[in-house]
């Protein structure tokens, strides 16, 4: 793909007449508090694809909603689909991530709040942005090199799109996409775009241990006995080294799988300041900082189960639980990882105690260097400087059920928000004018498959 200046400032002047149009929808999205992780808040998730039911219909699209068992609302619209010309399909989700502590927010987090050219609020930016970047590029598609279009916006992406291998295979088997644009990636920072080439995966797993049958008196029986919580925390201890390298057999460093060749570095103090990290903590393991970051393998413990310490009595607990979130690099999968885990932490029972482990959400790495060439030339054209190929710690549950059922589509990971965005954070907010450049971006992606 060459993208030439006049094409260029084609998309530019179309995308900049769509912008007031995608600002209005953004906000309106922002104001849906489309959380996925809570029962209760299903109406509102069913009311966000409702609303994008109704864009996608405007825009020409044979749409619909469809909740297959165990799936959230998820939106597939089909536009211009035929044997004589290309196929795109577009995928974003629209759920988005509780609001966490509202303290910890400048404003309301689901009332969209414009500084600048900044739009702030929940979803702004992962992935509600991603949508009307999509919606955006198509309204703004020239009619005589449009290619027919499939958009999927998911509604249950942040728990881990239940149901979507389902919705591939029951509702869509007839697609053949010549191109798959993921926009849920992140790019590397605010003013220089990125195409996401791997993603380590994700396994979730709960491990708890049992001492005793019912709680005891830590101050009549404490000492023969290790209470519950102080067991797991020598088992949970056991999953990293000093040098905090992760040491579960199996469990190892991709060796640079899916790393392009140009991928940029980090320096530690660059990380330390990002993260905002406490004077004195260790940046810990070893080799260089992304290998860390995108293909090694990384263990957090993200819940615990035993009293708060306001609610806190003197017994020795007979039991408590800690959930484990894996993330795995290219080239693990996670049933070598769930069986990774299991033997580690089975063979290591603390002080003789009970480990029980019960595995949660799953979703597998994905590699592929060569597919984003000319994503590459369309966002270093929209953005006026070098898009870069990069990895990701985290993963898209959906990209390696989209490469496993369509393996011969190139699929692409692009973005509209960066870490400035803070996605799933306070305060998490994305550009205008990086939503713009999206836009422009994606019009020359889509209208480039006519010319292939």
């Amino acid at each position: 793909m060459t993208v030439d200046e006049a094409a260029l400032a084609s998309a530019t002047a179309r995308a900049a007449r769509e912008m007031e149009s995608a600002v209005t929808a953004l906000d309106e999205l922002v104001r849906v508090r489309s959380i996925s992780s809570d029962p209760a808040h299903l109406p509102e998730v069913r009311r966000s694809a409702q609303l994008l039911d109704s864009r996608l219909r405007t825009l020409g699209f044979e749409s619909r909603v469809l909740e297959l068992p165990g799936m959230l609302p998820t939106v597939i619209g089909v536009r211009g689909v035929c044997s004589d010309r290309p196929t795109a399909l577009l995928y974003a989700h629209h759920d988005v991530q509780p609001a966490g502590n509202p303290a910890a927010w400048t404003t309301d987090a689901f009332e969209p709040h414009h500084r600048g050219t900044t739009i702030f609020g929940r979803g702004s930016a992962d992935n509600k942005a991603g949508i009307v970047a999509h919606l955006a590029a198509i309204a703004a598609l020239d009619d005589s090199t449009a290619p027919g279009i499939v958009v999927v916006l998911d509604g249950g992406e942040e728990i881990g799109s239940p149901g979507f291998a389902g919705l591939l295979r029951d509702a869509m088997f007839d697609i053949d996409p010549q191109l798959i644009i993921v926009n849920d990636g992140i790019n590397w920072e605010r003013g220089v775009p990125s195409v996401t080439t791997s993603l380590r995966g994700h396994l979730a797993v709960d491990v708890t241990i049992t001492v005793m049958a019912e709680e005891a008196h830590n101050g009549i029986n404490g000492g023969p006995v290790i209470d519950a919580v102080t067991g797991l925390s020598h088992l949970i201890a056991s999953l990293h080294d000093d040098a905090g390298n992760v040491v579960v057999a199996g469990l190892t460093m991709a060796d640079g799988v899916g790393r392009p060749s140009n991928a940029p570095n980090i320096s530690a103090p660059v990380f330390r300041s990002h993260l905002g990290l406490a004077e004195g903590v260790n940046v810990v393991g070893e080799n260089d900082l992304v290998s860390r970051l995108w293909y090694s393998a990384a263990i957090s413990v993200i819940g615990f189960d035993a009293p708060a310490p306001s609610a806190a009595t003197n017994v020795l607990l007979p039991s408590a639980t800690a959930r484990l979130s894996l993330r795995l690099p290219p080239g693990t999968s996670t049933a070598a990882a769930a069986l990774a885990i299991q033997t580690h932490l089975l063979s290591r029972p603390p002080f003789g105690a009970t480990v029980s482990l019960r595995m949660g959400t799953a979703s597998e790495a994905w590699s592929d260097e060569s597919s984003g060439a000319d994503a590459l030339e369309a966002l270093t054209a929209a953005w006026g400087t070098q898009a870069l190929a990069i990895g990701a710690g985290g993963g898209i549950p959906v990209v390696s059920a989209l490469a496993e059922a369509y393996p011969h589509s190139p699929l692409v990971i692009t973005a509209v928000c960066d870490p400035d965005s803070n996605p799933h954070g306070p305060n998490e907010n994305v550009s205008v004018d990086e939503l713009e450049r999206a836009v422009i971006a994606e019009i020359l992606l889509l209208e480039s498959l006519s010319l292939r």
